[in-house]
């Protein structure tokens, strides 16, 4: 009967199409080409995040002991510059007598860069010369900043005064400045640069005042003439190899609002015995504490979440451990030994560190209780003759490569309460067939459940784990619908699929994970649903021609690069207005987001042709947009249906609608 109906009001269609045609407006698409082409880069202060440490610098280690070459620049000196600018309205002046160089003015210093002076990498900044001749800076009031690399290798300064209007120390400000014994930081400084004084060995003494809030990574790296180091409660972060190599440091007091250690942040700071963590901190990076070699007393807090087995590596607490599962305070830190077969974590227990079972062998089965929250990276990688794995009901999060080549294990029970499941988490459990997912899970990483058997026996098409799309398999075709139910997109989920031209996305998803549509190079439109909360940083990276996009104001978060190389993109609809687009977080290096055309629109449910009006019209353009939509484009959900899909089906409810809203409600 349904079937009937539909052949009768697809005739009656046809009949009002010919009926209407020389009423209907021809809507248009505008393919004028972008007037600003998006062009990205990775941002100086996202390079700055990377963490350094002499392992994987790759410029020459700092050395206290490198030889300066100074053979041949008295001649130079001489004809060298003694003034100029060093800002938009700053200027500085050389007292070659004095050897003191002063900068006044207002407003920020000019950042520099480094390279070779005579065999030496020094500062490109214009008083470069004097660089091993220089003793005294003076910064008067006025000047805001300290640029990048500004007395990059000025090994003879003694001394300097830093004014109460700086608010920021740059990126290797001072790296390398041997002759420096102290420094007052002034309370208007908020943030401490990347290795802003790494290297600077003769450093006895600083002063962090309480309105610094974060300390860059490696700020303090090889300031080996440190002694004690008080980090105010302003500090939230302390960044990876903030104060690694500080060999003469025997007194750290953390602040009670820090939140995160760095990766390597006091690694091999031999001097230290004791640490307290305070009650705050979350995250101990790997490395953190190493070859902490005098470290014995450490007191961590029930508040950290995240730890990895590395942390405290070849320090006296870790070494006088005896061989077992290892505790630091409600963290299973590590197992210290040769592996058992069967391991209970014990009860209280809050995370699992990680690779807290890295390469264990031998075991078997091992039971995670209630108490666990989060099993960490790599916990129980390549743990190759694990078969059994009873996974606690407080287990919210499985971290990256948890069980990563856990080859023998068969089958996994994802307890209800997980909401996320890290990339590789699962990769290369070549024998795991039987996987429960439950609807909790909103968020999976890439390659997840790569190389299992349960992935590579599923059928070409779209893999649902859960409720999650997780990865189409195989070669993608021009149109996807996403199945109504579904509640998020995972990571590269369609990643290089180049032949899709059209993806349907039901309201029930409520996020799209990174890199999800990377590369989709024929994408040209694209309506986001109502319902959805977050986009994944790179979600449509690469997407060459899409040229618009609808955001609904439903959005709260959007990841850095979002629309990384879309050269084409040009309208983005929004529905909702400019106070709720303010309210969106909106990560950096989303540079196109401002460059391109932004419409907020508040759309009329049903108004598929955008007349402000809901008639028989918007049926028929639906009915074209469903044939040609590329030509007849729709800035709104359109499964009036409910049906998880739109067909022509939709079209018929909307005319439906038109003549029986009571009976055919849309929303």
């Amino acid at each position: 009967m349904r079937k009937a109906l539909s052949i009768v009001l697809s005739f009656c269609f046809i009949i009002s199409l010919f009926a209407c045609m020389s009423g209907l407006p021809v809507y248009a698409v505008d393919n004028t080409p972008a007037s600003t082409e998006v062009v990205e880069k990775a941002s100086e202060e996202t390079a700055e995040e990377t963490v350094e440490t002499p392992e994987k610098s790759n410029e020459k280690t700092f050395s206290a002991t490198s030889p300066i070459k100074t053979k041949s620049t008295t001649a130079e000196v001489k004809n060298a510059a003694t003034s100029g600018t060093c800002g938009t309205n700053l200027t500085w002046d050389y007292n070659t007598s004095t050897n003191t160089l002063t900068i006044s003015g207002t407003g920020a210093m000019s950042s520099y860069s480094y390279s070779s002076y005579n065999g030496i990498y020094v500062t490109t900044a214009p008083w470069r010369e004097y660089y091993n001749k220089m003793k005294t800076v003076v910064i008067n009031s006025g000047v805001t900043s300290i640029g990048d690399y500004a007395f990059y290798y000025c090994t003879g300064l003694t001394s300097i005064t830093i004014p109460d209007s700086v608010t920021s120390i740059g990126y290797r400000a001072f790296y390398g400045c041997t002759g420096l014994t102290s420094i007052t930081i002034p309370d208007s400084v908020t943030s401490i640069g990347n290795s802003a004084f790494r290297g600077c060995t003769s450093l006895t003494s600083i002063t962090i005042p309480d309105s610094v809030t974060s300390i860059g990574n490696s700020a303090f790296d090889g300031c080996t003439g440190l002694t004690s180091i008080t980090i105010p409660d302003s500090v939230t972060s302390i960044g990876g190899s903030a104060f690694y190599g500080c060999t003469g440091l025997t007194s750290v007091t953390i602040g009670n609002s820090v939140t995160s250690i760095g990766n390597y942040a006091f690694n091999g700071c031999t001097g230290l015995t004791n640490i307290a963590i305070p009650d705050g901190v979350t995250s101990i990076g790997s490395h953190a504490f190493s070859d902490c070699s005098s470290l014995s007393d450490i007191i961590i807090p029930d508040s950290v979440t995240n730890l990895d087995s590395s942390s405290f590596n070849n320090t006296n607490w870790y070494n006088s451990q005896s061989k077992g599962l290892i505790y630091a305070g409600k963290v299973a830190y590590k197992y210290k030994g040769t592996c058992p077969a069967n391991i209970s974590i014990k009860d209280g227990t809050k995370i699992i560190a990680n690779s807290a079972f890295s390469e264990c062998t031998f075991l078997k089965s091992v039971t995670i209780p209630d108490s666990v929250t989060f099993i960490g990276f790599n916990a129980f990688y390549c743990c190759t003759d694990l078969t059994s794995v009873t996974i606690g009901d407080g287990v919210t999060s499985v971290g990256a490569g948890a069980f990563e080549y856990c080859t023998s294990l068969t089958s996994i029970t994802i307890p209800d309460n997980v909401t996320s499941i890290g990339e590789h988490a699962f990769y290369g459990c070549s024998g795991l067939t039987i996987i429960t997912i439950p609807d909790s899970v909103t968020n999976i990483g890439q390659y997840a459940f790569y190389n299992t058997t349960w992935y590579n026996i599923q059928s070409n098409g779209l893999v649902y784990a859960g409720k999650v799309a997780y990865k189409y398999k195989g070669e993608c075709p021009t149109s996807i619908t996403i199945k109504d139910g579904t509640k998020s997109i995972a990571d590269y989920a369609f990643y290089g699929c180049t032949l899709l031209k059209n993806i349907t996305i039901p309201d029930s998803v409520i996020s799209i994970g990174e890199n999800a549509f990377y590369g989709c190079t024929f994408l040209t439109n694209v309506s986001l649903p109502n319902g959805l909360e977050t986009i994944g940083k790179v979600a449509f990276g690469c997407c060459s021609f899409l040229e618009r996009i609808t955001i609904p104001n439903s959005v709260t978060a959007i990841g850095q690069y979002v629309f990384y190389s879309c050269p084409h993109l040009k309208t983005i609809f929004y529905n909702g207005t400019q106070e709720d687009w303010d309210e969106i977080a909106i990560a950096s290096n989303n540079d196109n987001l401002q460059n391109t055309e932004l419409v907020f629109i508040e759309y009329i449910p049903g108004d598929t042709n955008g007349d402000e009006v809901i008639t028989d019209q918007d049926a028929i353009y639906l009915l074209f947009n469903y044939y040609f939509p590329d030509k007849y484009p729709v800035d709104q959900p359109c499964d009036f249906n409910k049906d998880g899909e739109v067909t022509d089906q939709d079209a018929i409810y909307l005319l439906f609608h038109y003549y029986f809203p009571d009976k055919y409600p849309i929303e």
